[in-house]
């Protein structure tokens, strides 16, 4: 039995060492805690091609609010078929006027990040996502990162990532 379980233990932690989440949100920025939420763009930073990771990303962080009891909306870009929402990149006054436009109270942008490296035998991953906050007058309030050596490829670790934010951001907001 001993044996069962002391590798059980050893890969639960090094599973655990391998993620880490912080969020930081400056005091006094948010004077109640944000009811609706406006999710901007994710820029994807990576060499494989994986067209569709930022946006199943900003679906699964959409989900894990509404899951929350938060209303969540996606941006959504008007200015032409050839604007890539995952590129968008966005000023404090673009961030205030789309705030004041769709009623929100709190703004999110970031940045996926994924690096692999090693040969076919043995791979290592090493996945970064960062947040900006915003509040209603496009000040940046708060940061976030999460760090994981788990691929934003599979749609169960994006799951858990963003529920894992969520929770995080949630428990900010609340505090």
């Amino acid at each position: 039995m001993k044996r069962v379980i002391m590798p059980a233990c050893i890969l639960l932690f090094l599973l655990l060492a391998c993620t880490h989440i912080d969020i930081f949100i400056q005091d006094g920025t948010l004077s109640a805690k944000p009811k609706r939420i406006l999710i901007g763009s994710f820029e994807k930073r990576n060499l494989e091609f994986a067209p569709f990771i930022s946006k199943n990303f900003r679906d699964a962080l959409v989900f894990e609010f509404f899951k929350r009891g938060y209303r969540a909306d996606l941006l959504v870009i008007t200015e032409g078929n050839n604007t890539d929402i995952s590129t968008l990149k966005l000023q404090k006054s673009q961030i205030a006027e789309l705030i004041r436009k769709n009623a929100s109270d709190l703004f999110i942008q970031g940045v996926l990040s994924e690096r692999s490296c090693g040969d076919s035998i043995e791979t290592e991953t090493s996945t970064l996502i960062t947040l900006q906050l915003y509040n209603r007058n496009g000040d940046k309030i708060g940061q976030g990162r999460y760090l994981s050596s788990e691929t934003l490829s599979s749609a169960v670790t994006m799951i858990n990532i963003a529920s894992t934010i969520v929770d995080k951001l949630d428990s900010r907001f609340t505090e």
